[in-house]
């Protein structure tokens, strides 16, 4: 599980780069397109919209990728700390099965 989590961590570096990355060209497309004269022609002005709409749907896509990412993570992180507590109850079983033992020896010579 820790191979798959390190995987999955490194994969979520890489989507939280691509998102941001996609996150300031829009912000800059947004800005271009905020900063138009009213002069411009409507294809371009149309054509900047497109871009701006394509880069809002690829924003989305990434935060679902995102968000899988950080779902799987958790989903193994629960999966350890499952594992971590059977575990220790085991662990305080076998110490409670040494004491008992131990008391059990003392009284009988």
């Amino acid at each position: 599980m820790s191979r798959r989590l390190a995987c999955l961590a490194y994969d979520e570096q890489i989507v939280a780069l691509e998102w941001t990355n996609t996150y300031k060209e829009l912000l800059s497309t947004e800005e271009k397109l905020a900063g138009l004269p009213a002069a411009t022609t409507p294809k371009a002005r149309s054509d900047i919209e497109d871009i701006v709409d394509k880069l809002r749907n690829r924003l989305v896509d990434i935060q679902e990728q995102r968000d899988a990412f950080q779902d799987a993570i958790q989903l193994i992180m629960d999966r350890c700390t499952f594992i971590k507590a059977t575990i220790k109850h085991e662990n305080d079983l076998e110490s409670l099965r040494i004491e008992m033992t131990a008391r059990v020896k003392s009284q009988i010579s």
